[in-house]
């Protein structure tokens, strides 16, 4: 998205900005999504929720997708803020939304954040699986199942 990457180039053009080491960042893994725009978001969020954070977590996950996340009336985390998360983050839950690749593999790679990806049941019946193809054999971590 336009929004995030104008987003990174501002945080990144400041003054001593430098993208920390994995082992340096604030957050194990971020999980920031909509849970209205595939199923598997919603049993993502449902294991999230039973894990009871043992690992230092951002976790901002809103029920209804809206077109602009900088607008004040709504709950969703604007710009700047999810550029710095990922960028305080090793690791980003990438679960599919319309389509299995979505912005958010763009975006955590850009900041330095390792995407995770489930091929599960709905990635294997998804029409558009194919598009990510030239992500597996990437440096990411891949999961056959949200619950691992």
């Amino acid at each position: 998205r336009k929004d995030s990457w104008d987003a990174y180039q501002m945080l990144m053009n400041q003054n001593g900005s430098v993208i920390a080491a994995s082992s340096q960042r604030k957050y194990a893994f971020n999980a920031i999504f909509t849970k209205s725009t595939h199923a598997g978001r919603s049993i993502l969020a449902d294991v999230l929720q039973m894990d009871g954070n043992s690992l230092s977590s951002f976790e901002q996950i809103t029920d209804t997708w809206q077109p602009d996340p900088n607008k004040n009336s709504n709950d969703l985390l604007d710009s700047k803020s999810y550029m710095k998360v990922l960028l305080e983050s090793t690791f980003t839950l990438a679960p599919a939304g319309h389509n299995p690749e979505c912005f958010r593999l763009y975006e955590a790679v850009e900041a330095g954040s390792i995407p995770v990806i489930s091929l599960d049941k709905d990635y294997k019946q998804h029409k558009c699986k194919d598009s990510l193809s030239h992500w597996l054999d990437s440096p990411i971590v891949i999961v056959e199942s949200w619950n691992e």
